[in-house]
């Protein structure tokens, strides 16, 4: 027996009990599917990312048995895929995916009587942005604590994000 490592002709020749016999064989290499899910990444918590090794495979085993040629993420873990192609050569790639905390908010006000003002407080820890509802009656839609004038009953809602891009909204 033989290990053969590259395409080409074989041949053996024998005596075999006084002729000489010779038989040979030609093998041919079969490219590997080639593909990646990409690098280890992180999500925020309500974030997905949608993995697509490629369409131009036969078949698909991720790593839950599911046989799609797409798998979304929506939580932390190690996701992995083998890939055949249609010469029935496999590869399998992974990808450890990772999850960044969203802030914390903790939103207070209180009620506001008609032509009264009151501040409004939307206390997380960290270096967040905040966005507030568009509302006229705010003295700013960018700080964690305007001030509120409404001239009715007001719904203020706010999203604050931390430097990771994730976001949480709350309101009152």
């Amino acid at each position: 027996s033989i290990t053969v490592k590259n395409a080409n002709t074989y041949w053996v020749d024998i005596n075999y009990y006084g002729c000489n016999v010779r038989d040979s064989v030609t093998t041919k290499l079969k490219p590997l599917p080639v593909f990646s899910l990409g690098h280890d990444t992180s999500l925020c918590k309500t974030d997905s990312l949608l993995l697509q090794p490629g369409k131009n495979f036969v078949s698909y085993l991720w790593q839950d048995g599911s046989a799609a040629n797409t798998y979304l993420v929506k939580k932390n873990g190690l996701y992995y895929v083998k890939v055949t192609n249609s010469d029935q050569c496999a590869a399998a790639d992974s990808i450890t995916i990772g999850q960044y905390a969203s802030p914390v908010v903790k939103l207070s006000g209180t009620t506001i009587c008609q032509g009264q003002s009151a501040q409004l407080n939307a206390q997380s820890t960290g270096n967040n942005t905040y966005q507030w509802q568009a509302s006229p009656t705010l003295s700013s839609l960018t700080i964690y604590n305007p001030v509120a004038s409404p001239a009715d009953t007001t719904r203020y809602k706010v999203t604050v994000t931390n430097e990771l891009k994730c976001s949480t909204t709350d309101s009152l």
